[in-house]
């Protein structure tokens, strides 16, 4: 009673379009999953390649300890360049022999008839080169 049915005379050719394209899915599939782990590959190789840029749980840290050292190091540069800065010429080198500006600025308002008090150019010759943070 229970036979087996008959297959009408396309069927045949349904199934196996059905699984060319099954087989094609799954081949697609395998293709894009190999190529996302190669993606993932290349990515975390990238990632070791660059120093600032660490992976796993202490990250954040990492960076925020980064940021923190660049921020001081910013900091000091500047410091220093405020170290070398003269307030009493108006020049970045502190050097005796340097020219200075401020003797440069006086000589021309000589030329033109105008004077420093004298109180002011004792003060520049006696103080010499002051650092902004002494002035």
């Amino acid at each position: 009673m229970d036979r087996p049915r008959k297959q009408p005379k396309g069927s045949s050719q349904k199934n196996s379009q059905r699984e060319e394209r099954e087989k094609s899915r799954a081949e697609q599939s395998r293709a894009e999953q190999s190529r996302a782990e190669q993606s993932r590959a290349e990515q975390r190789e990238q990632m070791d390649r660059r120093p600032s840029v660490k992976r796993g749980k202490n990250a954040i840290h990492l960076r925020n300890c980064e940021i923190v050292q660049q921020q001081q190091q910013q900091e000091k540069e500047q410091q220093e360049k405020e170290e070398l800065f003269c307030a009493s010429c108006w020049t970045f080198d502190r050097s005796p022999s340097s020219p200075k500006r401020g003797e440069a600025a006086e000589e021309k308002e000589r030329q033109d008839g105008r004077t420093r008090s004298f109180e002011i150019e004792q003060q520049q010759q006696s103080a010499g080169h002051m650092t902004a943070a002494e002035k």
